[in-house]
């Protein structure tokens, strides 16, 4: 990987210790006037040296297109998932570039750190969602989801992943927003089975 294939702007480095580092590095794979397609990888360096501790064992493809990949984030053990392993999270954030049906969302991939590895366990579960529908000027209808994330039900060294989604629906009417509705339900446990998460 060259320097110049690397999206600097999705670059991530977040100081974890202060002897450990996480790099989310974006290399282009391919570029077109229609869509840029990216490998992330995912590394913990030691801080003094830059010697890569622990790597991701399967790297991440994604596509930016008519929905733009525009932000990505890197936190260290904030959803703790196992009492054996550290764990890890990136968000990865889009929006839809057209203006009469916006649309943006945030999604999650979750991975461990085992030794030398960091091993996926979830991939692109969205966590936020807006979508909408409008003239163009100001007026439209919108829809909100917000997805939480935490561990439950602890057992055999992995907590399963309660779902919890508040949904907000509203209209706006000539600038005006109006809060029609909002809900908030449990939808899904994610169970942990083989190195993963998936729907019960």
């Amino acid at each position: 990987m060259s320097k110049s294939d690397i999206a600097e702007d999705l670059l991530v480095i977040e100081k974890i210790s202060e002897k450990e580092s996480a790099l989310l590095i974006p290399e282009i794979v391919e570029q077109s006037e229609e869509f840029i397609a990216y490998k992330f990888d995912l590394v913990i360096v030691q801080n003094s040296t830059g010697l890569i501790l622990s790597q991701l064992t399967k790297q991440i493809f994604l596509k930016s297109d008519a929905t733009k990949l525009y932000n990505a984030e890197v936190d260290y053990n904030s959803i703790m998932v196992s009492d054996r392993f550290d764990s890890l999270s990136v968000i990865i954030e889009y929006y839809g570039s057209s203006r009469v049906n916006p649309h943006s969302s945030k999604n999650l991939y979750a991975f461990e750190r085992v030794g030398d590895e960091i091993k996926t366990t979830l991939e692109d579960f969205v966590i936020h969602e807006i979508i909408g529908e409008n003239d163009g000027g100001l007026n439209g209808s919108y829809k909100e989801s917000k997805r939480l994330v935490t561990p439950w039900n602890h057992t055999q060294h992995h907590s399963d992943l309660r779902i919890q989604e508040v949904v907000l629906k509203s209209k706006v009417i000539d600038g005006d927003e109006e809060i029609l509705s909002i809900s908030k339900n449990d939808v899904a446990i994610l169970k942990y089975s083989n190195g993963s998460y998936y729907c019960k």
